[in-house]
């Protein structure tokens, strides 16, 4: 697991593992949650869902088997309080959204879906479900799309990562048409459900950071 420090300009590493999967800053900036293997053989590899202390350089697994069908690339996301994780698992038709108590390893489904990503309130949290983008209650009450059915943007694949704005009002979407390697990306007023095209035919957007001025 490799992190960049900005402020610094270096990359330190941690562990040493033969695959790293997700990964999730922690509301704080503390911790590091991340997917790992080692120990791979031709049918069977030691999974295990870490929290890396930035400051310690511990890496602590998340206890129980819970979290072991959680697909290990998709999006994982932190809940603001920092005591849950939401992440995907593999099921017969599309998908099953889980939060993960990181203290316990206690699984529980929220919903059909994909790649959730937990709103800075923790109010909701978003996710994919086919090539909507969805919203719902952490609870599973409430799930509703974020455009309305007949929008055009609906027509295009939709990739990971969902990313909230600072404020939890906004999202913004990585969109492409199929077999297409460019994307675009465009922000979702989820009051007003207004779409704005923020680019096209170039990079994915992997965050969101509140502009300082400095």
């Amino acid at each position: 697991m490799g992190v960049y420090s900005v402020r610094d300009k270096t990359w330190k590493q941690y562990g040493n593992f033969e695959e790293v999967g997700s990964a999730a800053f922690s509301p704080d900036g503390s911790k590091v949650a991340f997917f790992s293997q080692k120990g791979c053989t031709l049918v069977h590899c030691d999974d295990a869902l870490m929290i890396l202390d930035l400051e310690s350089g511990q890496m602590t697994p998340v206890p129980g088997p819970g979290y072991k069908s959680v697909f290990w690339v998709d999006q994982l996301s932190w809940s603001p309080d920092g005591r849950f994780l939401s992440g995907s698992v593999n099921s017969p038709r599309f998908g099953r959204v889980v939060s993960i108590n990181v203290a316990t390893g206690e699984t529980k489904t929220i919903t059909e879906g994909t790649d959730p990503s937990w709103s800075p309130k923790g109010d909701w949290i978003a996710y994919q479900y086919t090539v909507q983008c969805m919203i719902i209650r952490p609870d599973g009450k409430g799930a509703r799309s974020v455009f309305d059915k007949e929008h055009k943007w609906m027509k295009d694949t939709l990739d990971a990562p969902i990313i909230w704005s600072p404020d939890g009002e906004k999202l913004l979407l990585n969109q492409r048409k199929i077999l297409d390697d460019h994307p675009r990306v465009i922000e979702v007023d989820l009051g007003t459900g207004h779409v704005t095209l923020k680019s096209k035919n170039g990079e994915m957007v992997m965050g969101w950071v509140p502009y300082s001025g400095k």
